[in-house]
């Protein structure tokens, strides 16, 4: 609870960081304690693109001193380390049902929440996604691309995997749970990747009805037979062309 803000601080006036908080449980690593594993815990991912490494250390310190932390990882890694840090913990044969909602802020009573549901997930996979938006992301208008809802600051994703198919039900009612608890601070619209309740009037909703028409006349244009059909559905349809 303490640390969101500082966070949602840290994120406001370091701008070339990178990252999100992680509410996961403790795994079987490295360095982790013997008696954390499996526990409750929290995870600063922060990554800093720039070329003065000196600077991002400074900047950083704030972080590294709250705490202090359970466990630090973080160091220079080229590119390709960063993006295949979880690859090992997200192999083939898992469960997954995601969720995901904007907000522009991270309220006391939504941190709450999802502390509540980290303590309670019924599978220690789970994990819940609180990422900063902003920087690039906010530099391109939000008529200039098919990317939605630019101007949010944060994306809320309860992320749930298991193993069991006898635990679907339990599984995917807990991140939709959650992520229930966020709509009374959700802006307008999903991540539409990584929403698996996205029907067709949710993806309407998120891209609204403008950009939603001028994405069904290129499906129209592009891909007239729907080749394309899979879990974010725009049909081919050239009378929607808005103006």
């Amino acid at each position: 609870a303490e640390l969101a803000p500082l966070y949602e601080d840290f994120v406001a006036n370091n701008p070339a960081f990178g990252g999100a908080l992680v509410f996961m449980s403790a795994p079987p690593a490295p360095g982790i304690p013997d008696e954390a594993v499996g526990m409750p815990v929290v995870a600063v991912v922060a990554a800093w693109f720039d070329s003065d490494l000196e600077a991002g250390e400074r900047a950083l310190r704030p972080l590294r001193e709250f705490g202090p932390p359970l466990m630090d990882l973080v160091g220079p890694m080229p590119y390709v380390a960063l993006q295949s840090m979880i690859d090992d913990g997200n192999g083939p044969g898992f469960r997954n049902h995601w969720s995901a909602s904007y907000t522009d802020a991270l309220p006391a009573s939504l941190i709450a929440d999802t502390i509540a549901a980290t303590a309670a997930k019924p599978s220690l996979m789970s994990t819940v996604i609180v990422a900063q938006m902003g920087g690039a992301v906010h530099e391109i208008g939000e008529g200039d691309m098919a990317f939605p809802n630019r101007s949010a600051n944060w994306l809320f994703h309860p992320l749930a995997m298991w193993t069991d198919p006898a635990d679907d039900a339990v599984n995917r009612e807990w991140a939709r749970g959650l992520n229930a608890k966020a709509a009374a601070h959700a802006v307008t619209g999903s991540y539409l990747n990584l929403d698996l309740d996205a029907d067709d009037s949710r993806i309407k909703w998120t891209f609204g009805e403008k950009k939603f028409g001028r994405l069904a006349a290129l499906k129209h244009a592009w891909d007239p037979d729907n080749v394309f059909d899979h879990h974010v559905h725009i049909p081919p349809n050239a009378n929607l062309v808005a103006s």
